[in-house]
């Protein structure tokens, strides 16, 4: 920026000309103290930022001051546990129900919380089919105590109602992969971005990207996630 002066007569003010080089020599001044504080503020630990970007998404942003690129690792976070919670809370309420209606037309064991025993439920027809299959198979110590382990079921429709809200609830467990693999990559990805911010100043960022994507197996289930960095030149 260009700064102009008016112009001055020596016999107006003698001292004029003395005191517009001290402005400017003091100009100089605070421009250079300006650059070192940018400099200074800048020189922070990459190391560090990304290891608090490992703990919590955005810290590291918010230890570079650049929270106007690490709001949307804030962003991401609280999407992601939002969603686990959900997940989880939905699919207690789900499987809870579940065993209740298995409870209450079998005679299913309301004491009894192992998920392997309410898998069995759904898939015998009542409990001397289940331990007579075991001890053919001669799993003996598969074999359940009756008086504990007890349950017949009403109909073949009611045993169809309860294994198909079982199912459900493990489907919806199994979809917290998805959070969960969101909250690791958000993790990586902002690490990596504040060690590139405070290492380069964000000119490596330059015609780079960060890409994710999940990856699908059969039946169109989604197995994991990928991270893909790349650099333009």
């Amino acid at each position: 920026m260009l700064s102009t002066y008016p112009a001055y007569s020596q016999q107006d003010n003698p001292n004029r000309e003395l005191e517009l080089t001290n402005k400017i020599l003091n100009q100089s001044s605070v421009s250079d103290t300006l650059k070192k504080t940018i400099v200074k503020s800048s020189n922070k630990s990459g190391g560090l930022a990304m290891i608090l970007s490992l703990v919590v998404p955005g810290a590291g942003h918010y230890y570079l001051n650049r929270m106007d690129v690490g709001k949307y690792f804030v962003a991401g976070e609280a999407a992601s546990w939002l969603g686990l919670i959900g997940l989880n809370v939905y699919g207690d309420a789900v499987r809870d129900d579940a065993r209740q209606f298995a409870i209450q037309y079998s005679g299913a064991n309301s004491s009894v919380t192992e998920d392997e025993y309410y898998t069995n439920v759904g898939f015998y027809m009542n409990i001397f089919d289940y331990n007579n299959d075991k001890l053919a198979r001669g799993e003996f110590d598969k074999v359940y105590d009756v008086e504990k382990f007890y349950w017949y079921w009403n109909s073949a429709a009611d045993q169809g109602t309860f294994e198909t809200q079982r199912k459900k609830s493990e489907r919806i467990f199994n979809t917290k992969i998805i959070f969960t693999t969101g909250l690791i990559v958000n993790r990586l990805t902002s690490a990596l971005s504040s060690l590139l911010l405070a290492n380069s100043n964000t000119t490596i960022l330059k015609n780079s990207k960060f890409q994710t994507e999940f990856l699908k197996g059969s039946n169109n289930k989604i197995d994991g996630m990928s991270l893909t960095f790349t650099k333009g030149f």
